[in-house]
């Protein structure tokens, strides 16, 4: 069955309104022409009787009425008839104003019944839809144009309801994997050694400090001593980024630590062993570049090996940077049989050592600008006299201003002092 839609209710309302006027007209019209015709004949009768009532008087006697004395008659009444026509006329204004008000009214009843309160009723349940109430169902009734909002609006909530449904199920999927990354970086911040009070004495100073790009980082740092008079200390920087990176790093850090505290007296001779234990299955072909010192803390001696990281920066007491470790050695995880070289410098009293990964150097700005290591040098001979930890803090903080808040890389900054 054909559903009734707007326009053929507006239509059915005019050709009602239209038919009751008609009607109305048609009926007024009849009475006016017959009350005109009643009234006529009355006049005319009367007329006619008076005028032979003459006639006979005078002796002319009865015959027929001429067409001038027709005239003459209806001129005579002509107030009378015009009086009439306006009584006539009121009547229909009358009764053309009641029929309108009729029309108007049933009008207002199909529009409200069809209409008025069909929308009524879906801006209700709209609103408690709007509040969150999915279980709602519009009633598929009405004109067609309603039965198809309705129909459409009903389609429109199962929907909602299904993607409510599957949004909280990516919200929980969400909040797991977030729990999970959470969890990450709070088991690689605790696999990162924390360079305390032993770090940090009358004879040498010992800071580091990471800020990863992601989640978590590929770049490391440690610290640990071999036996009382010498330390091993590190930074290294995992190729990629993210979980894979950090997976990465936590086998190296651990392989290097392992193997050096078996090889304390020549850091090379790690690298190449921790080298051929990551490139054995490293399907990946991830790899790591590494400084590794180790530091006699009596002596100020200091014997490193540079598995293809960035040179170390010497600073001086009076400030003077001088760029040393550069021996050409490949990065780790790349060829199983590879050479690494050891080599020594003293370090002099009040004198630092600083390492730093690409996040530092390679910073890029928002106009495309990277912070290179002219930039580097420029801030250390500006604050090279501050304490260790506020100049690593102090550049990390250089370098995260420098690309506007955000990192591209992440950031690492490890220095190690001779005090005096």
């Amino acid at each position: 069955m054909k559903r009734l839609n707007l326009n053929t209710l507006v239509i059915i309302i005019l050709l009602v309104t239209i038919g009751i006027s008609f009607i109305s007209l048609y009926v007024v019209s009849i009475d006016n022409v017959e009350q005109c015709g009643n009234l006529i004949i009355k006049m005319t009768d009367s007329e006619i009787r008076k005028v032979n009532n003459e006639m006979t008087k005078s002796g002319k006697g009865h015959g027929m009425l001429a067409k001038s004395d027709l005239s003459e008659i209806l001129i005579k009444n002509k107030k009378q008839i015009i009086s009439t026509h306006s009584n006539i006329t009121k009547n229909f204004i009358y009764i053309f104003l009641i029929t309108f008000i009729i029309s108007f009214l049933l009008a207002f009843i199909l529009l409200k019944k069809y209409f008025v309160r069909p929308i009524e009723h879906f801006r209700n349940k709209a609103k408690l839809l709007g509040s969150g109430n999915f279980k709602l169902k519009f009633p598929e009734k009405g004109i067609q144009e309603i039965f198809d909002l309705s129909k459409t609006f009903n389609t429109l909530v199962l929907q909602l309801e299904d993607y409510i449904e599957k949004l909280k199920k990516e919200v929980a999927e969400r909040e797991s994997v977030e729990n999970s990354i959470k969890l990450a970086r709070r088991i690689q911040g605790d696999i990162l050694p924390v360079l305390g009070k032993q770090f940090d004495t009358s004879e040498f100073s010992l800071k580091a400090k990471l800020l990863p790009a992601k989640e978590v980082s590929g770049d490391f740092y440690d610290g640990f001593f071999l036996d009382e008079n010498k330390i091993a200390f590190l930074i290294a920087d995992v190729s990629g980024k993210g979980f894979p990176a950090a997976f990465f790093m936590a086998i190296a850090r651990t392989t290097i630590k392992n193997i050096a505290l078996t090889e304390y007296n020549d850091p090379a001779i790690v690298l190449e062993k921790t080298n051929k234990i990551l490139s054995s299955e490293n399907m990946s072909s991830m790899f790591v570049t590494i400084f590794l010192g180790y530091y006699e803390i009596n002596t100020g001696k200091l014997v490193y090996a540079n598995g293809g990281h960035h040179t170390a920066m010497n600073i001086s007491k009076s400030g003077q940077i001088e760029e040393f470790g550069s021996v050409n050695d490949t990065a780790l995880g790349i060829i199983g049989i590879s050479k690494y070289t050891k080599q020594e410098i003293i370090l002099q009293h009040g004198s630092s050592i600083l390492l730093y990964t690409d996040g530092a150097v390679e910073a890029i700005s928002k106009s495309g600008e990277e912070f290179k290591k002219t930039r580097l040098i420029k801030y250390l001979k500006n604050n090279y006299s501050k304490a260790s930890e506020l100049v690593v803090n102090g550049l990390v903080n250089e370098v995260v201003k420098f690309q506007g808040g955000s990192l591209f890389d992440d950031v690492t900054v490890c220095m190690l002092t001779r005090t005096k």
